[in-house]
């Protein structure tokens, strides 16, 4: 919303941004059918960072994405917000500020310059301020969920190149030992600062990239420290499933299906008819014992067509029309 091709729906039709969480947002969703506000930070400036630093390593050959893209998020929602929409909802707690998109940090690490040292006390005490802020305003409220974390984090360099912790160094035993020992102190750190301040609400956690794997290593580390096993996929449900089961079976926690839920050969389908039968076909598949719920991505983006609704803030053609 409020974008160049779009002001003036925004100021006409709604005025102020409460005005349109009531009498525009919430009543559309609740049209669609969803029944709960999840992630609600918008990609507002995408650029291919440089390195400041010159420690980062070149671009990673088994990398499974392009280029390197930095995605800069707008502020999350606060308990204002919130308590205009007066729906369920699941808070984002980015601990990391989306420290693996920048191009330096002032907590950078000597293991790799695009990650928090996890084991300083600059980072324990930002994870403190983070839950601190948020959680004191939202522990008494009834329609919060729980919190997710940060937003595909990149462990092992599969993702966006900068990681704690390369994949080829897995290949040692000292890189292994590594690699766990930062997971469980980075869990450990968000847990007892969410924790601190809010003792009965579920942690979601961070959203991991399905397509991508998720180490074992990781798995393991995260311990007790999350509610659920957030995950992120773009796929056919059928290819997915095994993959599901078996991170269900390892940490015994349901399956969130996080932010991708609608797979990216169904964005752009002929028709929206189609694309509402390959939505309803995804979902069906993805009602497993296993599964938590699922956080379908995204509502409105303007310059795209997998968004449930376009440019003018209207939903998309009706479902037998051609785009």
């Amino acid at each position: 919303m409020r974008r160049p091709e779009n002001l003036d729906v925004f100021t006409v039709r709604y005025g102020d941004e409460k005005t349109w969480i009531k009498r525009g947002l919430v009543p559309e969703l609740k049209v669609w059918g969803f029944n709960t506000i999840g992630w609600t930070q918008e990609n507002c400036v995408r650029y291919e960072p440089l390195d400041p630093l010159r420690r980062a390593r070149p671009h990673h050959p088994r990398r499974r994405w392009g280029k390197r893209t930095a995605v800069w998020h707008d502020r999350v929602w606060e308990r204002e917000r919130y308590d205009w929409a007066r729906m369920p909802y699941c808070h984002n707690l980015n601990f990391m500020m989306n420290a693996f998109y920048w191009d330096g940090t002032p907590w950078v690490s000597d293991y790799n310059p695009h990650y928090p040292d996890v084991f300083s006390q600059f980072f324990e005490d930002y994870c403190d301020w983070v839950a601190r802020h948020f959680c004191t305003e939202m522990a008494n409220d009834p329609n919060l969920i729980g919190y997710f974390y940060s937003d595909i984090p990149d462990w092992t360099a599969l993702v966006h190149t900068h990681a704690w912790v390369h994949e080829e160094d897995l290949d040692t035993e000292e890189g292994r030992e590594k690699l766990s020992a930062t997971v469980r102190r980075y869990c450990e750190v968000t847990h007892a600062a969410v924790r601190r301040y809010d003792a009965n609400h579920l942690i979601l956690g961070d959203r991991f990239l399905g397509n991508s794997g998720i180490s074992e290593i990781v798995l393991d580390a995260m311990g007790e420290t999350v509610d659920f096993l957030s995950v992120q996929y773009g796929g056919n449900f059928a290819t997915e499933r095994p993959h599901i089961t078996r991170w269900h079976e390892r940490t015994g926690l349901p399956i969130l299906m996080a932010d991708a839920v609608m797979p990216p050969q169904y964005y752009n389908p002929p028709t929206q008819e189609r694309r509402g039968a390959a939505y309803k076909r995804y979902v069906m598949d993805g009602s497993n014992p296993r599964g938590g719920g699922g956080n379908p991505f995204l509502w409105c983006v303007p310059r795209q067509r997998r968004a449930t609704m376009g440019r003018q803030v209207r939903p998309r053609r009706a479902l037998s029309q051609h785009h």
